[in-house]
This record gives C-alpha cells, sequence and structure tokens, in this order.
C-alpha cells in the first residue's frame, strides 16, 4: 500500500506539474500575441501582398461543408456507375442517332440524382420529363462534385472526366434546348462569397495572411515555436471573426479555412519545385564544370533524347521548374478559367 507521505508527493508533483504546464501555455500565448503584433504591423506595409490576396481569392474553391459532403457522395455515386463514355464515344451511323443516346444518358443521369434526393419528385420527373424546377438543384449538387475535384485533384480521377464529358454535352445547342435546362453554374470562391455578403475588404486585412498561414515543421523550430505559431495563428482567427460581424463567423472560417487548403496546396506541390530550383543553383553553375558532375546530354545514350550541352542543359532544366512552378501558382485560375471554358453554353465544344 501506499503511504500517506508517498500520496502526498505524489499530489505535490502533479500540481507542481500543472503549474508548469499553465506557466508555459500562458507564455506561449504571450509570445504568439507580441508575434502576431509585429507580423500585422509588417504585413500592413506590403501593399502588393494584400492585392495578390484578392486576385488570389477569386479563384480558390470554397471548402465543402457537411451538407454539401453528403451532396458529393451522391453525385459521386451516380457518375460511378454512368457507362456515359462508354456509350456516346463510339462510332454512329448518322448525327442524329448520337443525339438521341446523349439525350437518353443525360436524362437518365440527372432523373437518378433527383430521384435520389427525392423518389416521388424523381417520379413525376420520369413522366413528365421536365427539369425545369431542379435546375437550381442539379446545378448546385454538380457545383459541388467539381469544387471537390479543384482542390483534390487526386481524387475523382475517372468520374470527373466523365462528368465533364457529360455536362459538355448537357450544354451543347443540340442537348440544351431539348433538356430545357442550364446544369452549369461557375464554382463558389471565397471572392464570390465575400462579395455576395459586401465584405470583400476582409481579404485587404493583414491578418488574413497569419489565420490562413500553414504551420510547416522544421529541423530549426522547436516544439514550443511550432505551438506559439499555432496558438497566433488561431488568435489571428478569432481576431478576424470579431472584428468583421458582417459576415457569420462560420462562413468567415469557412473562407478562411479554403485560403489555408490553398496554401498547404502549394507547399504540398510548388515548394518542393522551388526546392529544387535553390538545389540546381546551389550545386551546379551554368559557366563552369566540375568534374564528373557535367549535364551535358547526348541524343540516344541513357535513354537521352536531345543533345545538349552543360550550359544549355542547366538553362533548359531550370526553365523548365520555373515554368512548373508558375503554372502551379495558378494552377487553381487555370482550372477555373479552363472549366468556364469548356462548359460556356455560348462557345460550346462539338
Amino acid at each position: 500500500e501506499i503511504s500517506n507521505e508517498e500520496k502526498e508527493k505524489k499530489r505535490n508533483l502533479e500540481l507542481l506539474r500543472a503549474e508548469e504546464r499553465r506557466v508555459l501555455e500562458a507564455q506561449i500565448a504571450y509570445e504568439a500575441a507580441q508575434s502576431l503584433a509585429m507580423m500585422e504591423a509588417k504585413i500592413a506595409t506590403q501593399g502588393h501582398k494584400r492585392q495578390s490576396m484578392l486576385d488570389r481569392a477569386k479563384y480558390i474553391p470554397l471548402r465543402l461543408t457537411y451538407e454539401e459532403r453528403k451532396t458529393l457522395r451522391l453525385v459521386n455515386a451516380a457518375i460511378n456507375v454512368s457507362d456515359y463514355t462508354n456509350v456516346i464515344d463510339i462510332p454512329y451511323k448518322n448525327k442524329a442517332k448520337r443525339q438521341h443516346t446523349q439525350l437518353q444518358q443525360v436524362v437518365a443521369f440527372l432523373s437518378g440524382l433527383i430521384s435520389a434526393v427525392d423518389y416521388e419528385k424523381g417520379q413525376q420527373v420520369l413522366q413528365d420529363r421536365n427539369f425545369s424546377p431542379f435546375q437550381q438543384m442539379l446545378a448546385d449538387m454538380l457545383e459541388v462534385a467539381r469544387r471537390y475535384k479543384v482542390t483534390n485533384p487526386e481524387k475523382m480521377r475517372s468520374e470527373y472526366g466523365k462528368l465533364i464529358y457529360l455536362m459538355q454535352d448537357a450544354v451543347s445547342d443540340s442537348i440544351r434546348p431539348l433538356l430545357g435546362i442550364n446544369i452549369f453554374k461557375p464554382m463558389i470562391t471565397v471572392y464570390t462569397l465575400l462579395e455576395s455578403h459586401n465584405c470583400l475588404h476582409i481579404l485587404d486585412d493583414p491578418l488574413i495572411y497569419i489565420a490562413t498561414d500553414e504551420i510547416l515543421p522544421s529541423k530549426s523550430k522547436t516544439r514550443q515555436d511550432i505551438q506559439i505559431e499555432i496558438k497566433r495563428k488561431e488568435k489571428a482567427i478569432d481576431k478576424l471573426v470579431h472584428k468583421y460581424n458582417i459576415i457569420s463567423g462560420e462562413l468567415l472560417k469557412q473562407c478562411l479555412y479554403s485560403i489555408s487548403d490553398n496554401n498547404s496546396f502549394l507547399n504540398s506541390n510548388k515548394k518542393p519545385v522551388e526546392d529544387c530550383i535553390v538545389l540546381l543553383q546551389s550545386y551546379f553553375s551554368s559557366v563552369s564544370v566540375e568534374p564528373g558532375y557535367s549535364l551535358s546530354i547526348n541524343e540516344g545514350a541513357v535513354g537521352a533524347r536531345l543533345t545538349h550541352t552543360h550550359e544549355m542543359q542547366y538553362h533548359y532544366v531550370h526553365q523548365s521548374l520555373a515554368l512548373w512552378a508558375a503554372i502551379l501558382q495558378d494552377m487553381f485560375r487555370l482550372w477555373y478559367l479552363s472549366e468556364c471554358d469548356l462548359l460556356s453554353p455560348t462557345t460550346p465544344y462539338d
């Protein structure tokens, strides 16, 4: 049995540890507040960065809500079981036959979505073939799936392509009049949401950079440093929510988390490319070659398809990496504009 003296020692030790944790948390909170004030003042002087955030927000998709994730699963399941591309992308004797099959498949897909949401309304649609009352609902559902794909490029690999092909045909001049609705809706972005609430000026606030910054581990950072960064980010989010009460806290946090997702994407995809550029510039020179470290290639040797001198190959690699970094920086913008082009009802693809 444990003696009373040992129990007392154990209690005192627990109290001491609790006090140490409290002091550490207070120290972290204080340092986070100091760091937040310093960073806010520094970013406030960088007008170009604030303009950059305003431009970026136009093409950053809004993170899905819990209810939208239910819709995503439904659309994903529906397009997954559809044989649209297998049925359509085959030779047809004439254009009319192909158009008839396209209409059948599009109607079947859209009817399935409506029936999954409301069985009785789905039965009614199958009888009268009138999709007009469900245009907004269908456009919203398909927009959710497209928005999710942009923020998660590794997901829905085959389903997304099939969905875009189906939507391209559905908005074409030959199918849309017969269908009676337009199922395309531009993607909801951080910019469009804030614009609808008349609070685009939030994107000018220096705090937004701190509130959306991704906390990255580093060998030079201690655990306390990371905790300070996390606390600083939480404080910035709370400060923004209390500062701008013209929009609900949940919607504002959704916007901030969406920008954080974009920063995470850039850190996961663009940063490794920039690191490669740094390594190339650190260990190689375009004007001089160390023995055994030449970058030159010869056509036919070790699978090479080109013949480049060391200098030419150095610039070739550097320019390729710089181009890919620039593409990744604007990937969401390119994706958004590509979708608008592919699914445009005024200039459709044949």
